[in-house]
Order: C-alpha cells, then sequence, then structure tokens
C-alpha cells in the first residue's frame, strides 16, 4: 500500500480480518500503553478489529504507511477505535 492509494474500506476489513485470524499482529508500545491507560485488553482489541468497521474518511498517510481507523465496540460495549497499519503483519499503532 506505501506510495499507492489506500485500500478500500471492505478491502482493508478483509485484510485485517484475516490477519487477526491468523495471529499476525504486533502491539506497538505506543498501543499497549494507550490500551493500559483506558482499560482494554487484547481481547476488546480483537473484537473491534474482527467486527467493527472502517470509515475511509479516517484513513490517512503518515509515517509512510497508509493508517486505517476501524471502529467498534468492545467486549463491554464501549466504543474504541483501533489505528492500524496493514503490511505482512497488522501492526496496531494505538488504541483510542
Amino acid at each position: 500500500m506505501a506510495n499507492g492509494q489506500p485500500l478500500s474500506p471492505d478491502e482493508a476489513h478483509q485484510r485485517i480480518r484475516r490477519l487477526v485470524n491468523e495471529g499476525s499482529t504486533i502491539l506497538a508500545y505506543h498501543a499497549s500503553d494507550r490500551m493500559n491507560e483506558r482499560n482494554v485488553d487484547d481481547q476488546d482489541v480483537m473484537h473491534v478489529l474482527t467486527y467493527g468497521s472502517i470509515n475511509g474518511d479516517e484513513t490517512h498517510w503518515k509515517k509512510d504507511a497508509w493508517r486505517y481507523v476501524v471502529t467498534g465496540e468492545d467486549i463491554e460495549g464501549e466504543e474504541t477505535k483501533c489505528v492500524v497499519v496493514i503490511e505482512d503483519d497488522l501492526i496496531i499503532v494505538t488504541v483510542i
């Protein structure tokens, strides 16, 4: 995806779900720190990534990669956003 157009929201979410199912996820230190601050655990993040949605308007280019914002409810029903980069693995950049 580098230096090109971003994936469509549907294509991005298909890739995200596949990478989550394969266990090909990397949690960035920043995301881990934010999860601790916001009382969000790994199960919450995986739930949002699997069942949430991507609004293409929030997709943005930053630090040489397209970043996708997945919005959904965590296991307790609280709205949560995960910012991710899709590469060979799924990099979870931050959790909001």
